[in-house]
């Protein structure tokens, strides 16, 4: 067996194992105190690192960025199938999160206009289908020179894209930003926020699994500085949106006496620890090492931390105010939740399948630089 052969037997493994144990999960779940469990949350956590991984490409393509579009752009291909493969575990969470996950479709043929959640279906319904156009405009143009000639064409598809993902970062915020009944969640504050760790989940998840692809030593160091800075930037962004959070919260009761459960409360320990040590500081540090020294090495760590973080900090803010909300006469429903053994097969599954699918993509498809479209034109 070759060692490609043995990659695609790997990923097609890993593929079965995780659709397998997130099933299981669905299967087993059980019924808790809240309404959003740790489905929720986690399929807002890939989706919110397949759109932001999509936004720095996109960006890339749509605003020219010298260099830096020199550097990338013979990865574009790998990109779009990293942002598109990272789609899917979200998908696949939300949908086993509905009570009757095999009529998901009934979204389309029953649209509400006048809901988030329907709007929700739309916007993610596009952004895949233009992720997967991208994804075949740029094979076909690896293999002909008349559409690689196509700048505008490419420039549309980028840009509709773009559109797509800044549309489903915004609607996904306000689905909780628009929610009276939990006064912590309740404001636009919701939607730069999770375009930010969007854009920090995205360059960590790009960091980790686009790399290793990566063979020129100047473009290694480049990407260590490129993607450093992103990681930087996007972390100062979130902890100065997280501060204002916090000192607005001042001004509603029921939104402060949240925010000071996480400072000084029940969930201060998931908040100091995951949040700001993990999901702030540790990358803060570990980028500014990667800017100065070009290292990947402190790159993929910050990277590592950064997700572990941002994970924990998307899990607590979105399932912890669930359990303390305001009653009409004063005082709170104070409502007990714990993770059950199905919701976190679920994880574990969208977890295993994630890179077991990017893995599979990059030895299937013609996504990775010296790769030709030969069978059915767009693969391998």
């Amino acid at each position: 067996m070759s060692e490609r052969e043995g990659l695609i037997t790997v990923g097609i493994l890993g593929v079965i194992a995780g659709l397998v144990i997130a099933i299981m999960g669905y299967l087993g779940r059980e019924v808790h105190a809240i309404t959003w469990g740790l489905f929720v949350p986690s399929y807002v956590y890939f989706a919110l690192i397949s759109i932001g991984s999509s936004i720095i490409s996109s960006f890339c393509v749509v605003f020219k960025y010298g260099e830096a579009e020199e550097k990338l752009l013979k990865y574009s291909r790998l990109s779009s199938w990293f942002s598109l493969a990272t789609i899917i575990p979200a998908w696949l969470l939300i949908i086993l999160d509905l009570t009757r996950p095999t009529k998901f479709y009934l979204i389309y043929l029953s649209f509400n206009p006048e809901s988030r959640i329907a709007w929700m279906a739309a916007f993610y319904g596009g952004f895949a289908l233009f992720l997967l156009i991208e994804l075949l405009f740029f094979i076909r143009a690896e293999a002909s020179e008349k559409i690689a000639k196509m700048k505008t064409l490419e420039l549309i598809i980028a840009s509709l894209v773009l559109i797509l993902e800044l549309g489903l970062a915004g609607n996904l915020a306000q689905v909780f930003g628009s929610l009276v009944s939990v006064p912590f969640w309740y404001g636009v504050h919701m939607v730069p926020l999770f375009i930010s760790f969007a854009i920090l989940l995205g360059a960590s998840g790009t960091s980790l699994l686009l790399t290793p692809f990566m063979d020129e030593r100047e473009t290694r160091k480049f990407v260590a500085k490129y993607y450093g800075k992103i990681v930087l930037l996007s972390s100062l962004i979130i902890t100065y949106f997280l501060i204002w959070l916090f000192l607005t919260s001042w001004y509603n009761k029921a939104s402060f006496d949240v925010a000071r459960e996480f400072l000084a409360g029940r969930f201060s320990k998931i908040f100091w620890l995951g949040t700001v040590a993990i999901g702030i500081v540790t990358p803060i540090i570990t980028s500014t090492v990667a800017i100065k020294k070009e290292s990947l090495v402190a790159l993929r760590l910050g990277a590592i931390f950064a997700l572990i973080g941002g994970l924990v900090t998307i899990v607590s803010m979105i399932i912890l105010p669930q359990t303390m909300l305001p009653e009409v006469l004063g005082g709170y429903r104070i409502k007990e939740y714990h993770i059950t053994g199905s919701e976190l097969a679920g994880l574990i599954g969208a977890f295993v399948l994630w890179p077991s699918l990017y893995l599979l993509g990059t030895q299937l498809l013609a996504v990775l630089p010296e790769d030709k479209p030969k069978i059915l034109w767009i693969f391998k």
